[in-house]
């Protein structure tokens, strides 16, 4: 009873956009994860990057409306960018978060 009143009172106080961000999972498609993370984009390349990120995460690739041909790398490498590009106070900052996250998560997929 305390629980589901407790949850309650947290989703009257939550906007719709407060909730999307605090679902554990994420977002489910591209849509939603560019509309989550842009916000987010402080500079351009952080822009790029975010489109990026989530193109390779959720867009097949055969779609014929993909503008990024190359996602080669471990899935890993697209988290480790949406979680951190939102720091890059500027271009030089996104390339170096882009790097690390190739650098660390990009191993061999068993």
């Amino acid at each position: 009873m305390v629980r589901a009143l407790t949850i309650a009172i947290l989703l009257f106080f939550l906007t719709p956009g407060q909730i999307i961000a605090w679902w554990p999972f994420g977002p489910s498609n591209f849509d939603d994860c560019v509309l989550k993370y842009q916000k987010e984009a402080k500079c351009a390349r952080a822009a790029i990057l975010i489109n990026f990120a989530c193109e390779c995460k959720f867009k097949p690739k055969d779609d014929p409306l993909s503008l990024f041909k190359e996602c080669h790398y471990n899935p890993d490498v697209y988290d480790c960018i949406l979680d951190n590009i939102g720091n890059a106070q500027n271009d030089q900052a996104a390339v170096a978060i882009s790097t690390s996250c190739i650098s660390k998560y990009n191993k061999e997929q068993g």
